[in-house]
């Protein structure tokens, strides 16, 4: 962040003791970047392997331009992916403030460092794009404090372009870039090589490219295009740079990867992790955690008592039809405009490998009921008119429940 007052007293002091000030930004030495660079004290010699095979890597949301651009020149990357990076102007009631950020997805999902945003006032953020178009955030999805990272929505005019999350992280020596906004001076190339991992499950990457004032929250990339990072911030005049490991937003978002491939149709499929209720399961991705999947365009009954929900007539009901359909099985996931709901879990059309199109089975039987939220709206007709024939025929959900 470009905000940053210093007294005749701390010049002298940088002076002094140069190798112990952060020079990223102002949050940085507020977030104690240093402090958890050395938690564990360890220098790692390789890297950590997130996922793995990125052969086998399977974009959550997006489109097929957006893979990896291992044949392209630093010049070509930059232009390909220069629009995906965003200026953010915070304000904390007196000073407006600076930072960066990047989209994650092509439905406005962005990343930025928490820091940036840490004793702002909320509503008071403007996202400014390549283009000059300036958004505002709709949501937080995701603020991690202790690891310095935000995940957030905007509501975009249009697809943004985004930038891919790696599938490993590169070895320490590898070339990487950066695309930043320091001192206000908009989207910035710098490169480097990197340094070290640090911190503790090496949270923290260690690089020699340049992190400075208003750098904060950027994408720090290898040299296919794809995102190692967030840039948080340097230490003193020795070339430390530090960046967020993109792999902890895993947790939230994960990539799928553990999936076997259909030798007929081409086709990825996954299998089921562990069941929620009837519109709401996991998948195994890969990750410890796995991925949680939430029915696009349908709503079943709850099928269990929460504190501010009552069992649904027919909740347990839609539940064991789903657990009993996909048990043992493995499903393919098509995507709409919107990949994630508020609650950070995936939005997806449901498949089995013999075709069987779940979100309509579900409406049609009479386990479900249409729930349509723009923009995902794809098969919103078809839903309808399944829902008029179930409700027609009294099925499921649709009957009388007897008292």
């Amino acid at each position: 962040m470009i905000h940053f007052k210093l007294k005749t007293v701390l010049v002298i002091f940088i002076l002094s003791f140069a190798s112990l000030i952060f020079i990223g930004c102002e949050g940085c030495s507020r977030y104690g970047v240093r402090n958890r660079a050395i938690q564990d004290g360890a220098d790692y010699s390789e890297s950590e392997i997130i996922l793995s095979d990125q052969n086998d890597q399977a974009e959550n949301i997006g489109n097929a331009s957006n893979s990896s651009s291992s044949n392209l020149s630093l010049q070509e990357l930059f232009k390909k992916y220069n629009s995906a990076v965003f200026i953010i102007y915070t304000s904390d009631g007196e000073n407006t403030l600076q930072g960066s950020g990047f989209f994650i997805s092509s439905d406005g999902i962005g990343v930025s460092n928490y820091h940036v945003f840490k004793g702002t006032k909320r509503g008071a953020e403007v996202i400014k794009l390549e283009s000059g178009e300036e958004l505002k955030i709709t949501e937080v999805i995701v603020a991690d404090e202790e690891n310095d990272f935000i995940i957030f929505k905007v509501k975009p005019f249009g697809k943004t372009n985004y930038i891919k999350r790696a599938a490993s992280l590169p070895e320490i020596g590898d070339e990487v870039f950066a695309i930043g906004n320091p001192e206000g001076l908009e989207h910035t190339l710098s490169k480097g090589i990197i340094s070290g991992y640090r911190g503790k499950n090496k949270g923290l990457i260690q690089t020699t490219t340049a992190i400075t004032h208003g750098s904060s929250g950027g994408p720090l990339l290898n040299m296919n295009g794809d995102v190692i990072g967030i840039t948080s911030g340097g230490i003193g005049e020795a070339n430390l740079n530090f960046a967020v490991n993109i792999n902890l937003l895993n947790d939230y978002f994960p990539i799928p990867i553990n999936s076997d491939l259909n030798e007929s149709t081409g086709q990825k499929f996954y299998p089921i992790k562990k069941f929620v209720d009837g519109d709401t399961f996991w998948i195994d991705n890969g990750t410890e955690k796995g991925e949680k999947i939430r029915f696009i365009g349908v709503d079943t009954p709850e099928s269990r008592k929460t504190f501010n929900k009552e069992v649904g007539y027919y909740g347990k009901e839609a539940k064991n039809y789903v657990e009993n359909l996909l048990r043992g099985k493995k499903v393919r996931l098509e995507y709409d405009v919107d990949g994630y709901d508020q609650y950070g879990r995936t939005l997806a059309y449901i498949y089995l490998e013999d075709g069987t199109f779940l979100n309509a089975k579900l409406i049609k039987e009479g386990y479900a009921k249409v729930m349509t939220v723009p923009p995902n709206v794809k098969y919103a007709d078809l839903f309808v008119k399944l829902q008029k024939e179930a409700r027609e025929n009294k099925k499921g959900l649709w009957k009388i429940p007897m008292n």
